[in-house]
């Protein structure tokens, strides 16, 4: 049986791939991982990728970037995934940056081309945000390619995208796929839109901000709730606390305003700064980390008293175990000897039997949904 040691060198090992005679660097637990999504295809195949300068907004590991031929080109991600590959990816192409950021956190009219895949795996109002960012991003007569599914609301979001840029076109279809070209008005002026990227709300009774399409923002997550449920934080006072996918980062707050010196980890670029928002707000010590699991912890193998993870089990709408193993593998790494730590879960999900390679596993709460898991190294 695979090793938690070998399982975590898989996950994070950078695949050099070939296809369709696109070569680019990929990853699991990243969105084109093992191939090249279909939209992505369609969109180099039909989009105009010049320019003075392009923003590849896509995270398709840094193949779009590759394939433009704009003066200067920014590779904008959110995933620190898609951000380790697409370095790979454009490590020997000229005027090309790539970076860990939103749409909405680059320069307002600073930008002739940008491509985007919109999220609509993290809802409606984040595909608005990106939207109306892109427009913000764009110089006046500048050019916005977005592609969607009709399965996932392209026609909605194609009537935003006439109503926001002065001129859309439906350049091509495939199976669903609709790449739309939109122009911004040579009198357009940025609008704010601060109100679409982030919202305040309170949830297990903190009060907490998040940005937009951030898992669970403006909400508890049902599985997060029943592992608060579980935990009596207190415990945690005076020990070193690992969060790994830590979301807007309430599992965090609650354990550093318990007294926890709190380490938070997480893919998404926007989660981070969430948690930063929430640290700030509740004026607590959190060090809070962007990183593909622990890869950004460090070489030298640090170790916790206590790991909580709610694990996500899902990308681009498939189950998919990747990410989860990969946390629980890095798990045997930065747990302390005497350590605990608390998974909550689908209560369907065979996580016992990886555990148990390497520690005891007790689950100590279930219901109709999830399972808490207690895990102590053997």
């Amino acid at each position: 049986m695979t090793s938690p040691a070998d399982t975590l060198e898989l996950y994070h090992r950078l695949e050099p791939t070939q296809h369709n005679s696109l070569n680019f660097f990929n990853k699991r637990g990243s969105k084109d991982h093992p191939y090249v999504r279909k939209e992505i295809e369609l969109l180099l195949k039909k989009a105009t990728l010049t320019g003075n300068t392009l923003v590849d907004a896509t995270e398709s590991n840094g193949v779009v970037a590759l394939n433009a031929q704009a003066e200067k080109i920014i590779c904008s991600n959110t995933s620190f995934a898609a951000v380790r590959c697409a370095t790979k990816t454009l490590a020997n192409k000229a005027n090309t940056t790539v970076q860990a950021a939103s749409l909405w956190q680059l320069p307002t009219e600073s930008a002739d081309t940008v491509c985007l895949v919109p999220s609509t795996d993290k809802g409606n109002k984040r595909v608005e945000a990106e939207i109306q960012a892109a427009h913000n991003c764009l110089r006046q007569t500048g050019i916005l390619y977005a592609i969607m599914n009709k399965d996932t609301g392209a026609k909605r979001y194609e009537k935003l995208i006439g109503q926001t840029f002065v001129r859309m076109d439906i350049i091509a279809k495939d199976k669903g796929w609709r790449l739309v070209k939109a122009v911004k008005g040579s009198k357009a002026v940025v609008t704010d839109i601060s109100t679409f990227t982030s919202q305040s709300f309170q949830a297990a009774n903190l009060d907490l901000r998040a940005h937009t399409g951030v898992y669970a923002a403006g909400k508890i997550d049902p599985g997060t709730k029943f592992l608060i449920e579980q935990l009596n934080f207190e415990e945690f006072s005076a020990k070193s606390l690992l969060d790994i996918g830590c979301g807007y980062g309430l599992l965090s707050i609650k354990a550093a305003l318990a007294g926890a010196t709190v380490t938070a980890v997480d893919d998404d670029y926007l989660a981070i700064a969430s948690t930063i928002e929430n640290r700030n707000l509740h004026n607590v010590t959190i060090d809070a980390i962007h990183s593909d699991i622990d890869i950004n912890l460090g070489n030298v193998s640090k170790n916790f008293d206590v790991i909580l993870m709610n694990p996500p089990f899902h990308l681009a709408k498939q189950v998919i175990l990747d990410i989860p193993l990969a946390m629980m593998a890095a798990a045997h790494k930065h747990l302390s000897n005497d350590g605990i730590m608390y998974i909550v879960a689908n209560k369907a999900l065979p996580y016992e039997t990886h555990l148990q390679k390497w520690a005891t596993v007790k689950q100590i709460a279930v219901n109709n949904a999830f399972k808490v898991l207690e895990v102590k190294r053997t």
